[in-house]
C-alpha cells in the first residue's frame, strides 16, 4: 500500500477520517492526497468565474490551515501530502481521481447518527458502491486511537480467503489482531462444514498470522453481526463485496444502512474480484 486518498469538504467529520488516515500512514508509510470538490455553477452568468474562483480561493486556505495543524505534531511531519481541489460532480471526481493517482485505499467520513443526508455522510456509500479500491469509512464520533482490532465479516465465499490473505501483512503493520466471523441460520449442518473447511483454508495459507474465528448461529445475519462488532466497541468492521447489486440491497435494510451510515463502527469495504 503506497497512497490513500481522503476526500475532504474540511467538516469535522472529514478531519476525523483524516486523524485515522495520518495514524495509517504513519505505520504503513503511505502517502496521502488530499481532494476537495465543489459543485460547478449550471448556468453562464458573470458570477460564475468569481464563484469559482472563491471556491478554489477558499479551499487553498483551508488545505493551508489543514497542513499547519498536520505540522504540529511531529510525528506526522515526514508523511507526504498531496492536494488538489476539483469542479464537479462529487462521486465523479472521487472515482476519477482515485484511478488517476493509483490510490491504494479511499479513506471517507460518515456523519453518524442521523447523518445520511450530510454531504461526506451519503458520498461516502455511494463511493462504495463505485470505488475501484477499497473505502474506509470512519464515523464522526469514532476516536482513531480506539482501534483495536480488524473484524472480517464473510459468508464463506473461497475469494474471502484471497482478501483476508492480502490483509494479513497490512493490519499486521497495524498491529491489530483479526477476528473472522461467520454469521448463518440455526442448525445448519452444510454451514458447519463449509465454515471448517473455510477456517483449515485460512490457517493453511497464513499460519503465522494472529486470527481468532467465530461463527455466531441466528437467522438474523445483519444484527448478529452489528450486535457481534458492537461487543468489542473498538474495531473496523472489513467484508467483501462481489456484486454491486447484492450490497445496494445490503443496504436496503435498516440494520445495515445504520451500520454504514449512521453507525459507530469504521467500515472497511473491499472490491472482490471475480
Amino acid at each position: 500500500m503506497k497512497k490513500l486518498l481522503l476526500p475532504t469538504d474540511f467538516s469535522g467529520c472529514a478531519q476525523n477520517a483524516l486523524n485515522y488516515a495520518l495514524l495509517i500512514s504513519k505505520k504503513l508509510q503511505t502517502d496521502i492526497h488530499l481532494l476537495h470538490v465543489y459543485p460547478p455553477v449550471y448556468n453562464f452568468s458573470s458570477g460564475s468565474e468569481e464563484y469559482e474562483q472563491k471556491q478554489e480561493e477558499d479551499a487553498n486556505q483551508k488545505f493551508d490551515e489543514l497542513q499547519q495543524k498536520i505540522w504540529q505534531r511531529e510525528e506526522f511531519r515526514r508523511i507526504s501530502i498531496t492536494r488538489e481541489t476539483r469542479k464537479g460532480d462529487v462521486i465523479s471526481e472521487i472515482i476519477d481521481i482515485a484511478e488517476k493517482t493509483q490510490a491504494d485505499l479511499i479513506v471517507m467520513g460518515t456523519l453518524g447518527a442521523g447523518g445520511i443526508k450530510s454531504i461526506i455522510g451519503s458520498n461516502t456509500s455511494e463511493v462504495v458502491h463505485s470505488a475501484p479500491v477499497p473505502v474506509l469509512s470512519i464515523p464522526a464520533n469514532f476516536r482513531p486511537d480506539k482501534v483495536r482490532r480488524m473484524i472480517f465479516a464473510t459468508d464463506l465465499n473461497t475469494m474471502d480467503i484471497g482478501a483476508i490473505t492480502t490483509l494479513a501483512p497490512i493490519i499486521s503493520k497495524l498491529k491489530l489482531p483479526l477476528e473472522v466471523v461467520h454469521v448463518y441460520p440455526e442448525h445448519d449442518e452444510e454451514e458447519d462444514m463449509l465454515y471448517r473447511g473455510f477456517v483449515e483454508k485460512v490457517k493453511e495459507n497464513i499460519p503465522t498470522a494472529s486470527i481468532t474465528f467465530h461463527k455466531i448461529n441466528t437467522d438474523d445475519v445483519e444484527r448478529g453481526l452489528a450486535r457481534f462488532t458492537d461487543d468489542y466497541g473498538d474495531a473496523i468492521l472489513t467484508m467483501t463485496i462481489y456484486e454491486k447489486e447484492f450490497f445496494h440491497k445490503l443496504l436496503s435494510q435498516d440494520i445495515a444502512e445504520e451500520m454504514v451510515l449512521g453507525g459507530t463502527t469504521p467500515m472497511l469495504v473491499l472490491r472482490g474480484k471475480k
